[in-house]
């Protein structure tokens, strides 16, 4: 069963090894020691060892995930994600001079003034917030101030002798007006806007009232008219 010629030798239904190469006839080469030289065969077991060292292994860490799939062709993809849930501690946007979100003060920085406007849908910084709220301690007066929290104080304002702390109390104190009255007797309301006309009864010729800017004059004229004198 075994042919030996001048093309080499061949196992009949078995290997061969002729000048057109070795044929192992599907039959495993045992024993093959480990190639040395680039042009040497090398054994199974330094093909198992090249293939581990080249095998690369994607892992999944914080805040990202991975996914593996199989090709068409059989090989291994690797999807790489941002998790849906993603834990920073400090997140920069637009580099050194762009907006932080820090995470562990809970504060968010580098904002720049954005519109203010009833169609505006940008956010807007503290000191926005701080001239708004110095515009409206300004507005108040009666000593409002704006703390250092943003908050606006009360203001005091001093109505018809009563002191009181916000615009609606003023308001109300204010609506109350003064009393006048004459010789104590028939005291009446005078309310902010009303009109207060002092002069003579009718028929009075004796006497003359004036008025001189703030001033309310009281005259005697000096021919007295009068229906009879008593001494």
């Amino acid at each position: 069963d075994t042919v030996i010629n001048t093309d080499g030798v061949t196992i009949s239904n078995g290997p061969s090894i002729t000048k057109s190469g070795i044929n192992a006839a599907g039959n495993p080469i045992s024993n093959v020691g480990a190639g040395v030289d680039d042009t040497d065969a090398v054994n199974k077991g330094q093909l198992d060892k090249a293939a581990a060292a080249a095998k690369t292994e994607v892992t999944q860490g914080k805040n990202i995930t991975v996914s593996k799939t199989t090709g068409a062709d059989g090989q291994d993809i690797y999807n790489v994600a941002t998790a849906d849930n993603v834990d920073f501690n400090n997140v920069t946007v637009g580099g050194a001079n762009g907006v932080n979100i820090d995470g562990t003060t809970g504060k968010i920085s580098g904002v720049t003034a954005g519109e203010v406007s009833a169609t505006s849908d940008e956010a807007i910084n503290g000191s926005q917030l701080a001239g708004t709220a110095k515009s409206v301690s300004d507005a108040l007066g009666g000593g409002s101030t704006v703390n250092p929290d943003g908050t606006v104080t009360a203001p005091s304002y001093t109505v018809n002798g009563e002191t009181v702390r916000n615009v609606g109390d003023a308001i109300t104190e204010l609506d109350k007006g003064w009393n006048l009255q004459s010789n104590g007797a028939k005291a009446g309301a005078v309310k902010a806007g009303d009109t207060v006309d002092i002069g003579t009864v009718a028929g009075e010729e004796n006497l003359t009232v004036t008025k001189d800017g703030n001033n309310i004059k009281y005259g005697l004229n000096r021919d007295l008219k009068v229906d009879s004198v008593r001494a």
